[in-house]
């Protein structure tokens, strides 16, 4: 296993920021969506040892089409709280999602440019792979400022001690409607939906 790296890249932004210190593989109608099947890794672990991830690249595909728009407060110890905006954009295909990015202050001033990336949908959906070993998955519930949602829990363990705790909404692929980490009982992060827009 290996720590996630902290990359910004478009949709994987919000997962990779709050996965750096996790100990993983991977690097987020109201139609109820099932577990998918396990896959192939994303890098060399055998797919035996690899948990399902809690949607498949089809059902992120359609659940984040041109328009989806999240909105983010992020809290990290010792750091003044921000708000990440991801909006899936026109230039989205098949294969792969094009998202706009941006960081605000609390105040809603934006702290930098906002970027346009593109990346595999297959790659997004891999952010979410976790080793069996290091992974328990329940059914729960969650109400944050955009609602409340009927979710697949996804605690993940590491071997220092931390803990990350992972609501996927069972209503729509997406990144999960709230995250936190812990460690000896101490919040060290949490990442909080703030709004979601469906696109079109």
């Amino acid at each position: 296993m290996k720590q996630v790296v902290l990359v910004k890249t478009s949709f994987l932004y919000i997962a990779a920021v709050c996965l750096a210190s996790v100990v993983s593989i991977g690097c987020g109608g109201r139609e109820t969506i099932a577990p998918r099947p396990p896959s192939g890794p994303s890098t060399g672990t055998p797919s035996s040892e690899m948990a399902p991830t809690p949607y498949t690249t089809e059902q992120l595909r359609e659940g984040n089409r041109p328009g989806t728009m999240y909105r983010y407060k992020m809290e990290t110890a010792g750091k003044p709280a921000q708000i990440e905006v991801m909006e899936f954009m026109s230039g989205s295909s098949a294969d792969m999602a094009q998202v706009k990015s941006e960081t605000l202050d609390e105040s809603g001033k934006a702290k930098s440019p906002p970027t346009v990336e593109r990346s595999p949908w297959e790659e997004i959906r891999r952010h979410a792979e976790f080793p069996r070993a290091a992974l328990t998955v329940e059914a729960g519930s969650v109400e944050v400022p955009a609602g409340k949602f009927d979710a697949m829990v996804y605690t993940v363990r590491a071997p220092d001690g931390e803990t990350s705790k992972f609501y996927f909404a069972k209503s729509y692929a997406g990144p999960p409607v709230l995250l936190y980490t812990e460690r000896a009982g101490a919040r060290l992060m949490t990442m909080t939906l703030i709004e979601r827009k469906p696109g079109k």
